[in-house]
């Protein structure tokens, strides 16, 4: 099947954790995987599934990790990442970015990725208040 980008946006829960809590819960009910009576945890369960094939979507997903988790090891991979102090202002040059300046980086390409199997995020902010919560990453091989 190849690697495949994917990105969402969500309205903000409170924080990063229960925002993508609740994006997978929507993508989920959504998902063929519903209709075949698994629940998300089924899919997580299957490691062969999801080390060779995936779901090429948010539900890849299944670990927050802290900004700074060390990249570049075999044992990283299906966790979300939300940017450094310094990975905000290289693509957004300001630490709390706004719709327009999230469409700009991401139309720039100035998004970081942090490899397959993997995405990042960011709070999008709106009137200087946490509004969304931007996802993205690359699933499949």
């Amino acid at each position: 099947m190849g690697a495949s980008s994917w990105s969402y946006r969500e309205k903000y829960r409170g924080d990063i954790a229960s925002t993508l809590e609740a994006l997978r819960s929507e993508v989920f009910e959504q998902s063929p995987y519903r209709a075949d009576g698994d629940t998300l945890e089924d899919v997580w369960g299957d490691e062969e599934f999801m080390g060779t094939i995936g779901t090429h979507s948010i539900l890849d997903i299944y670990r927050l990790v802290a900004p700074e988790t060390p990249r570049g090891c075999l044992c990283y991979h299906n966790n979300m990442r939300p940017l450094t102090e310094d990975e905000l202002m290289a693509a957004f040059e300001c630490p709390r970015p706004t719709l327009a300046t999230f469409r700009e980086a991401e139309e720039a390409g100035r998004l970081p990725h942090d490899g397959r199997w993997n995405g990042c995020c960011v709070v999008i902010y709106k009137n200087g208040q946490p509004d969304e919560v931007a996802f993205w990453g690359i699933s499949g091989d």
